[in-house]
């Protein structure tokens, strides 16, 4: 069973009061269950609450740029597919294609 917390330990955890616990789940949904009369908080809810209720998350930066118009070909080397890849290239002014050879280097053979 995953680790949970008690109403006070939430308080502690999130620096406020247990009368504020009591409003966060009324009012914002901080998620809890009622057993035996007392609420326990199952402690990764807890923190995917903060999480998921954080503003000004920093954004992640693209560390790619965008690659649109830009088909690109795996597998083993032909060359009828390299001779297909440069027509294309020569034809398609917008678009490129590039080839990644991840196989054999003598293509397919008759």
């Amino acid at each position: 069973m995953k680790k949970m917390m008690t109403t006070r330990e939430v308080a502690g955890f999130l620096g406020v009061n247990e009368k504020m616990v009591y409003s966060l789940i009324a009012d914002k949904g901080l998620p809890a269950s009622k057993v035996t009369g007392k609420w326990l908080f199952p402690v990764h809810l807890v923190e995917q609450w903060i999480e998921n209720n954080s503003i000004n998350y920093p954004e992640i930066p693209n560390l790619l740029p965008p690659y649109t118009d830009v088909l690109i070909i795996a597998g083993s080397n032909d060359p009828l597919l390299d001779k297909t890849i440069s027509l294309f290239n020569s034809h398609q002014s917008e678009q490129i294609a590039v080839f990644g050879n991840l196989g054999s280097l003598g293509g397919s053979r008759p």
